[in-house]
């Protein structure tokens, strides 16, 4: 009995290890994501227009209101069990979530380690009408500010996808910025890598 009891406490010990290295990369390699980001596009671009952003979704009241509870998530993998649906297609997979009773979604965007982006709420956010968590890890308020300007909505005109030259500047991922002089007010696309929209 007390040899189980050791060889138990022993894994437990293994994977409390493995699970903090995994954190230890997943961070750093956030860190070095996020300071790339920052180089494509400035902390000052990502506040502009911050006032011109629709009011969230309150997550406390659908969950208060719903029969379900549920917040279902989309994530294609995790770093303990590798895949789980590398080809996994939000348009397809979180219109289903909701149509069987989920309340809200949570979608992972870290790319690396759950091979998610910022693409995957861009997509579904226009398909579905209930909150949208941006599952990540959050080590910097530019994250906050990124997430933000996912739940900006193009302009009403919009129907047509101007050339690159009128929708600004490029962000890694395929979102676009407004010209500083003004043309366009909305992204196109998606951002890199979380707050509900």
């Amino acid at each position: 009995m007390v040899k189980d009891e050791y060889a138990i406490s022993f894994a437990l010990i293994q994977n409390l290890r493995l699970m903090k290295d995994i954190l230890s990369e997943i961070i750093a390699n956030k860190r070095f994501e996020v300071d790339l980001q920052k180089q494509a596009i400035s902390i000052e671009q990502l506040q502009e227009g911050i006032n011109e952003v629709p009011a969230a979704r309150s997550m406390k009241q659908a969950l208060a209101s719903s029969d379900s509870g549920i917040i279902a998530e989309f994530k294609r993998r995790s770093p303990s069990k590798g895949w789980i649906k590398q080809e996994a297609r939000p348009e397809e997979i979180v219109p289903s979530y909701v149509a069987a009773g989920a309340s809200a979604l949570s979608i992972l965007t870290d790319e690396k380690f759950f091979g998610g982006s910022l693409k995957d709420i861009r997509t579904a956010r226009p398909l579905v009408d209930v909150p949208i968590i941006r599952k990540d890890f959050i080590i910097d308020e530019y994250q906050l500010y990124q997430a933000n300007a996912l739940r900006r909505r193009p302009p009403p005109s919009a129907g047509r996808h101007p050339p690159a030259a009128e929708r600004g500047s490029a962000l890694p991922g395929g979102v676009h910025l407004p010209h500083r002089g003004g043309r366009g007010r909305g992204f196109s696309r998606r951002l890199p890598g979380a707050v509900r929209s």
